[in-house]
């Protein structure tokens, strides 16, 4: 059941803007799994996001940013998903833009925001999401990604599994190498990256059908 608020909102009321992240992997069975977060605040379970900072440079860094934060887990940017409108409960206008990432290194720690991550495969996680616009947003991931309902990666795998990966090498951007817990992100742009995908490749069953 989708907890959210609807409604207009209140007319003067600034909008609130966020992003996050649709962290995402592939399984040893070749299924694309992704990562959700349990906030015990509202005890929901949710896409791990935030909102924009004064000091980011763009919406990409806030993204960045907050599923660090919360995740722990430093990561790459890809293509953009669809954003979300909603009101949230201050009864204030928010759109929040998301992001696909991979995860290129660390790992979760419980901490104020988040107690509990879960990967999930897409079937596992259309049922835990809490919020239906969040499910509006793996809809849009599994359509891109070529899901199938059995959850494994359809024909834009097997495009990629090919010699022709330049569509993907033109939307994934690798965030800055540099980042500590007193700096940030390090304000520089980011930069292509392919090395996730020699590994990712090679575990993925042959289509047959």
């Amino acid at each position: 059941m989708d907890r959210g608020l609807s409604g207009v909102g209140s007319p003067t009321a600034a909008l609130v803007r966020a992003a996050g992240g649709l962290v995402w992997r592939v399984d040893e069975n070749g299924r694309p799994e992704v990562l959700l977060v349990h906030r015990p605040g509202f005890d929901d379970w949710t896409f791990p996001k935030g909102k924009v900072d004064p000091d980011d440079i763009d919406d990409e860094h806030t993204a960045l940013r907050e599923v660090a934060e919360e995740t722990g887990l430093r990561c790459a940017l890809g293509r953009e998903l669809p954003g979300i409108d909603y009101i949230d409960r201050k009864n204030r206008p928010k759109h929040v833009r998301y992001w696909e990432m991979r995860v290129l290194s660390g790992e979760f720690n419980p901490n104020r925001e988040v107690d509990e991550t879960r990967w999930c495969t897409i079937p596992e996680a259309g049922a835990l999401l809490t919020y239906d616009r969040d499910g509006d947003v793996l809809a849009a991931f599994a359509e891109a990604a070529g899901v199938q309902r059995t959850g494994y990666l359809g024909p834009v795998l097997r495009r990629l599994a090919g010699p022709r990966i330049e569509p993907l090498s033109r939307s994934l951007r690798i965030c800055s190498d540099h980042f500590s817990s007193q700096t940030g992100w390090a304000a520089t742009r980011p930069r292509f990256g392919l090395d996730w995908l020699d590994s990712w490749r090679s575990r993925v069953p042959e289509q047959t059908t």
